[in-house]
């Protein structure tokens, strides 16, 4: 998998613009290593908000800057009527399942993968404020940071994810897309009130 996964600390930033949202993922000194962007025409995104985004990591390249890397994860929203589901793709195909689930408390994510239990969101799932547990055992934190006030009136939110030591590069991949899956829904539903 890719060098992005193996940071312990990943810093995302959304950069959200008329037509599509993206997201650059910094390490925890501030450097960026990756970025996210949506993919589909301007007009479908339009209508129907941001359905696909790929997940880059970035490569220095020859002039000292930064190149634009490969693309590491694919973050699809298929259509579906009654649950919210959105699938995290890497290079051998669908890699997990994110599930909207409702319940009395507020909507909640899991993440299907297989050869792993039940692995869920707990906490503030839609305000980057969780904790993502395997079975009962906490393996990663998110937790919004404050962007500043002309950030935070434009949209613009920031959050750290911040994976266990030793965590399975799959289950990062996983619960990366999910971070993501997670901005993706809170603007459907911003849009739809």
């Amino acid at each position: 998998m890719s060098a992005l996964l193996q940071h312990d600390v990943l810093v995302v930033q959304q950069m959200r613009h008329v037509f599509n949202d993206t997201f650059d993922i910094l390490g925890p000194d501030g450097y960026p290593i990756g970025f996210v962007v949506g993919q589909g025409s301007a007009l479908r995104r339009l209508a129907a908000g941001t359905r696909e985004l790929s997940v880059h990591e970035t490569t220095p390249d020859p002039a000292g800057g930064l190149g634009p890397g490969q693309r590491i994860l694919t973050i699809t929203d298929p259509f579906n009527f009654l649950r919210d589901t959105f699938e995290v793709h890497d290079d051998q195909g669908v890699l997990a399942t994110i599930t909207r689930r409702w319940s009395m408390f507020g909507n909640k994510l899991s993440i299907e993968l297989p050869g792993y239990p039940a692995v869920e969101f707990r906490g503030d799932v839609f305000d980057f404020n969780a904790q993502i547990y395997v079975g009962e055992q906490v393996v990663a934190t998110i937790d919004r940071q404050f962007s500043g006030v002309l950030n935070e009136l434009a949209g613009k939110q920031r959050y750290v994810i911040t994976f266990g030591q030793g965590l399975d590069l799959r289950l990062r991949a996983a619960i990366l897309g999910a971070a993501i899956a997670a901005d993706l829904i809170k603007s459907k539903d911003s849009r739809s009130s």
